[in-house]
């Protein structure tokens, strides 16, 4: 790329598509092995670009366009593959540019790069392109010549060039992964820092460094049953019922060990209580219990505290507790 200079001269897109189409590829048509070719251009070509377009994709080729500074769109739309919206994007976009080119790589059948976790999302934008603009002002009296002594004039149009910018509606697309550091596990003001997809470890301030998530050296040490009651009624909007998540995914973190003799559980209620985890079942698998929190969803309907309570206490535990403490 560095050696590539700057050619000047017209803007012969045309001819170079039809370039590309006898030498740009060593296999040839036979290929078994997926052509793509990726213009970047203004879109604004000297020749018909539209014809040499047209026979590059009819031998297979998947041609996207990159518009550069205020491209024309109708000419890159004209000469990129179906559907327009996922081969079409703006260089000087980031998002628009690399995340759309991605996505469309990664999700329309040229590749199946996607990483796991990462979804797809396509959502409204907006392109602009710098156009020029004829306006008439008005018209004045033009001379043309003169029969005998009288002179012939008429009427000439006067007109001004402005340059303003056209707006497009179109469809962006970007790739969106999550991350381990996503769920905020690092406490007490640490930083979080994620190491891969799944990865990630805790830089922690002064007096919080002995444990990884950054937590004071607690532990439930005793043994108890311990069963959570979380609220789902429809009383509480989706943003309340995280905040309780989130709260009890902190504290589970920081109190419960490994080798913690506590035994837990989780309930949900609203207009309608389930158990979704009895006390006891992640015995020693706080991994498993954090996940079944994370997947837990709100029943929604009335907020039917007493029932809740009835029901968790004959369903909520294995066997008979000799001290039992519902939260």
């Amino acid at each position: 790329i560095k050696r590539i200079s700057y050619r000047g001269g017209s803007t012969q897109t045309g001819l170079a598509l039809k370039y590309i189409l006898r030498k740009g590829f060593l296999g040839g048509r036979n290929s078994s092995v997926p052509h793509i070719v990726i213009l970047l251009s203004d879109g604004r070509s000297q020749g018909n670009v539209v014809q040499a377009a047209a026979q590059l994709k009819e031998t297979g080729v998947v041609l996207f366009a990159i518009g550069l500074r205020y491209p024309k769109w109708e000419e890159l739309h004209a000469v990129a593959s179906e559907p327009v919206e996922s081969h079409v994007f703006f260089a000087e976009d980031f998002h628009d540019a690399i995340n759309g080119l991605y996505t469309t790589l990664s999700t329309f059948s040229v590749c199946s790069a996607a990483p796991a976790g990462c979804q797809v999302e396509s959502f409204p934008c907006e392109r602009k392109t710098l156009e020029t603009v004829k306006e008439l002002q008005g018209n004045f009296m033009c001379w043309k010549g003169s029969k005998g002594y009288s002179p012939y004039t008429y009427l000439c149009p006067y007109y001004r060039y402005s340059k303003v910018y056209r707006s497009h509606l179109s469809v962006c697309h970007r790739t969106i992964c999550t991350e381990p550091c996503d769920s905020q596990p690092c406490l007490n003001g640490g930083t979080c820092v994620s190491e891969g997809s799944e990865g990630y470890r805790c830089v922690c301030p002064p007096g919080y460094g002995g444990d990884p998530h950054c937590a004071p050296a607690l532990s439930l040490d005793c043994s108890v049953d311990l069963l959570f009651l979380l609220e789902g009624s429809a009383s509480l909007t989706l943003e309340d019922f995280l905040r309780l998540k989130s709260f009890l995914k902190r504290f589970l973190q920081t109190v419960i060990g490994s080798d913690s003799p506590s035994k837990v559980g989780l309930a949900v209620f609203g207009g309608e209580t389930r158990v979704e985890a009895q006390v006891g079942k992640f015995n020693g698998n706080l991994k498993g219990f954090l996940k079944a929190l994370d997947a837990l969803k709100p029943p929604g309907g009335q907020t039917l505290t007493g029932h809740a309570l009835q029901y968790v206490t004959r369903n909520g535990f294995v066997s008979q507790p000799v001290f039992a403490d519902v939260s």
